[in-house]
């Protein structure tokens, strides 16, 4: 207990420091400047800043009228959970195939993270680890924004209210060290600060002034349910992932023309799917899964968060008394204590913890390895006592193995043609078991996957490894669910759609530059 409060307190103290030095950074460049007199072209990390002024923004302004600008995209985001950043990714990939680098610059910047203070970026963290306190936030914030009059923006309550200070001056420093030519917001906070800000730079005396700030578009990333935070009236367009999204919009006062119905910006590696045996086997020789065997992959999130761990043992200890030959693939995403605390654990009679591709067990359980074996020496003769009873009941009983296989954050979790959320599940026509949620936006998931039949919900850890396990014991009740599944995925190219309605947005707009004002960070961004 002590040694994980430790763990958590350095984790923190980093992460402070980060945020430190950035900021220290921006003060020396600030006051460099100073020194000097006139702003002059910086790099600070990764972001890009040109400012020029008098002769030398004179001296380079026909060679700007000579060659047409490189456009700029703005991807706001930031890593609460997973999806914000798959689907951010997701669209930089689909921009790029419609516009090459040398005409578009798409930059995708988790704002909390790298502009605002240190306490902001860690707030999601802190509340998810305690459901209920995030589910009467979500619910609270939920309520305020639903009452309120929603021809300008929203207000979203006490809550609201109180983190706005944190996080207003991030936003600000962020438009101004990027100065994009169009914002994808892929998160429901970066919505009216952001968008504000745009209008006053614009035209300060007639802020809500559309015509003359830049375009911004919104890309809806939770599937069941939206909090009313996503639909901020003043941008340009709005895509929604499924019909029910598109009503909510409405009821949140945006006009139909805003809103349009795409489906969720999969990652790159599940736009092209070929279901196919052929396929199938290679992908399994690829990643090292037998043939025949049947793979069970469960997820808890990019975090690893929820019941992963019950879950994870309740499959195992399902499948190997089942006698199924099965993979059973546990990600952890990007919880670490977890993915060893599953390497660590003395897995039932049956069942084989494997390496992940070419890794290494962890020390730890190599050592624990050792110690079960000097034990079984002293009490069992040359092998380990469990080693030789293992070895007698598969040769006696003739039983199946369920190989366990415990990794981290996967890039490329289509391949196991299974998925790591409910709609990428969709996208590769696989069965689904919810058996955790956080309170909030992800409770409509549940009703997602039992309207459409494409899987089931279980809470009890137990109750839903024996639910799988029925499912895999049952081929015609599989490719019931199989089938509902994939008829469940509208739109695997949402990405590319969606694409193409910001290419067409950022191609009609103004060919001139963005109308940045002083404040926003003075001087011509390069487009070199």
């Amino acid at each position: 207990m002590i040694h994980t409060i430790k763990t958590e307190v350095l984790e923190e103290v980093g992460h402070f420091n980060n945020y430190m030095k950035r900021v220290w950074r921006h003060i020396s460049l600030d006051l460099q400047e100073m020194k000097n007199g006139a702003p002059k072209s910086k790099k600070s990390d990764g972001v890009e800043e040109a400012t020029a002024h008098g002769e030398h923004q004179d001296a380079g302004a026909d060679k700007k009228r000579e060659a047409p600008r490189r456009k700029k995209i703005l991807i706001m985001m930031s890593d609460t959970g997973g999806g914000h950043r798959a689907s951010a990714n997701s669209l930089k990939a689909a921009l790029h195939l419609m516009m090459p680098e040398d005409q578009l610059e798409v930059k995708i910047v988790d704002v909390l993270e790298d502009y605002t203070l240190w306490f902001s970026n860690r707030l999601y963290n802190w509340w998810v680890a305690y459901p209920h306190v995030w589910a009467n936030i979500f619910h609270h914030t939920k309520r305020t924004s639903e009452k309120v009059d929603r021809t300008g923006g929203y207000a979203g309550g006490t809550t609201a209210k109180i983190l706005e200070p944190t996080v207003r001056s991030g936003y600000r420093r962020c438009l101004a060290a990027e100065m994009p030519d169009l914002v994808v917001s892929v998160h429901p906070i970066m919505q009216v600060i952001p968008l504000e800000h745009f209008m006053k730079v614009a035209n300060p005396a007639k802020p809500q002034d559309r015509s003359k700030r830049i375009p911004f578009v919104t890309c809806v990333t939770d599937l069941g349910e939206a909090h009313p935070w996503w639909f901020n009236v003043s941008v340009d367009k709005v895509f929604v992932p499924t019909e029910e999204m598109y009503e909510t919009a409405i009821t949140c006062g945006m006009r139909k023309e805003q809103v349009q119905v795409f489906g969720l910006p999969l990652r790159q590696g599940f736009w092209h799917l070929d279901g196919g045996e052929e396929a199938k086997q290679e992908k399994r020789r690829k990643l090292k899964l037998e043939g025949d065997a049947k793979v069970v992959l469960a997820i808890g999130g990019g975090e690893g968060m929820g019941k992963l761990d019950q879950i994870a043992k309740s499959l195992g200890r399902h499948l190997a008394e089942s006698n199924v030959k099965s993979h059973l693939v546990i990600v952890c995403g990007r919880n670490q204590k977890l993915r060893q605390k599953l390497e660590r654990f003395k897995w039932p009679k049956g069942c084989e913890l494997e390496q992940d591709g070419e890794e290494r067990p962890t020390q730890a359980h190599e050592q624990e390895s050792r110690s079960s074996q000097e034990l079984g020496e002293q009490e069992g003769g040359e092998k380990g006592k469990g080693e030789q009873e293992g070895e007698e009941g598969e040769q006696e009983g003739g039983r199946e193995r369920v190989k366990v296989r415990v990794v981290g954050f996967l890039d490329n979790v289509e391949e196991y043609m299974l998925a790591s959320s409910i709609a990428e599940a969709a996208a590769c026509g696989r069965p689904c078991m919810v058996y955790d949620f956080l309170p909030g936006q992800e409770e409509a998931n549940v009703d997602f996957v039992l309207k459409r039949g494409m899987g089931g919900f279980e809470p009890d850890a137990n109750k839903a490894a024996q639910v799988v396990l029925s499912w895999l014991n049952d081929q015609p009740t599989l490719r019931k669910l199989s089938d509902a599944s994939r008829k469940a995925n509208s739109n695997p190219h949402a990405a590319h759609d969606i694409a193409a309605a910001i290419i067409t947005l950022i191609q009609v707009s103004s060919s001139e530059a963005p109308p940045w004002a002083d404040d926003a960070g003075a001087g011509a961004r390069q487009t070199s």
